[in-house]
């Protein structure tokens, strides 16, 4: 049973012993329930306010059943309401630190390695945008609360300029070749102007636009579809490469994913670890390779965390791969130690 937060319910138990044995029962119900949580980069403890009745038939048994029931209700709202207010004050003090982050320098791309899987080299990275304060909360807290407090499209305005920005050094440095993603959030590509932005942060940087793949997710690029593509049409006519991100995540729509313009397809981690359980997901995977080469597509492998999952994906045909048995997200200067790298895993 899913609960929404500071829900309110009763249980009605027949024929229960005595008052030992419901005061037992809702203890028990209270330990599972009071089980601390992660919001916000903060650590809850919920309460739960819990109370419990006895009646017996008799004249007045409807109007004591109705009286316990508003004070408990009562006592229900009283915790909604705490909580809430604390999570009001976690999202207010993560605002005000991606607020001060995005005015001090106090943001950084970490990369994680992309791995050729014909060539056996590591041959790119993502960007991961992280916060440089000390024991600051990963993007699993930080990104929710851009979202609700209207930071996510300077979030990612900032994430795009570091791109360019670590792209443009690294082809001044390197005559090797790679490719550099970078995540965009589905609140950018819904704005018109987003293909400007992008061409604008490239130019600042003196970045050729080839050098960045933009991630975009599978669901974000569906949502408006017609808008998506027009919007992606442009950017690679400019010279990015565009990803489809987290394919399988969700309901894919193949008729519509086939109209959008994209030059990979990274396949869900799930899907990935689906497949090396189950011969049905290995051929799930080896239909998505061959779906992926169809479209005029790369195909890419999240979530490569064992020697098994990239063996599975070579085998079935795909062309990168990534995950933590290739490597963690890594600071610039491990990066490009690692870029060109031969592959002997």
């Amino acid at each position: 049973m899913r609960i929404r937060l500071g829900e309110s319910f009763e249980f009605l138990v027949a024929a229960t012993a005595d008052s030992q044995g419901a005061r037992a029962l809702g203890e028990r119900m209270r330990a599972r329930i009071s089980t601390a949580l992660a919001v916000g980069g903060l650590r809850l403890a919920p309460e739960a306010a819990m109370g419990w009745a006895s009646v017996e038939k008799g004249p007045d048994m409807a109007g004591a059943g109705r009286r316990d029931l508003r004070i408990w209700r009562a006592a229900a709202a009283q915790a909604r309401q705490r909580l809430r207010r604390e999570l009001t004050r976690a999202d207010s003090a993560l605002e005000a630190l991606l607020r001060a982050a995005l005015k001090t320098d106090g943001l950084k791309l970490l990369h994680q390695p992309l791995l050729d899987l014909r060539r056996r080299r590591i041959s790119g990275a993502e960007a991961l945008l992280r916060l440089t304060a000390p024991a600051a909360p990963g993007p699993a807290s930080f990104i929710p609360v851009a979202e609700r407090r209207g930071l996510i499209l300077p979030l990612g305005e900032a994430a795009l300029r570091m791109a360019a920005e670590a792209a443009a050094r690294w082809s001044r440095a390197t005559d090797r070749s790679f490719r550099l993603g970078v995540n965009v959030a589905p609140q950018q590509l819904e704005a018109e102007d987003f293909p400007d932005m992008a061409l604008r942060l490239c130019a600042q940087a003196r970045c050729a636009p080839g050098l960045l793949v933009l991630e975009i997710t599978e669901s974000a690029a569906l949502s408006d579809h017609a808008a998506a593509a027009r919007r992606l049409e442009r950017v690679r006519a400019a010279g990015f490469r565009v990803a489809l991100d987290d394919f399988g995540a969700a309901h894919s729509d193949l008729e519509r994913l086939s109209a959008l313009p994209a030059d990979l397809l990274k396949i869900d981690a799930a899907l990935v670890e689906r497949a090396t359980d189950s011969a049905q997901g290995a051929r799930l995977l080896e239909s998505l390779g061959a779906l992926a080469r169809t479209l005029g597509m790369e195909s890419v492998g999240e979530g490569a965390r064992s020697a098994r999952h990239l063996e599975l994906l070579r085998r079935t045909g795909l062309d990168y791969a990534q995950g933590h048995e290739i490597g963690p997200p890594l600071e610039e200067a491990e990066w490009l130690a690692r870029m060109g790298e031969p592959w002997g895993g």
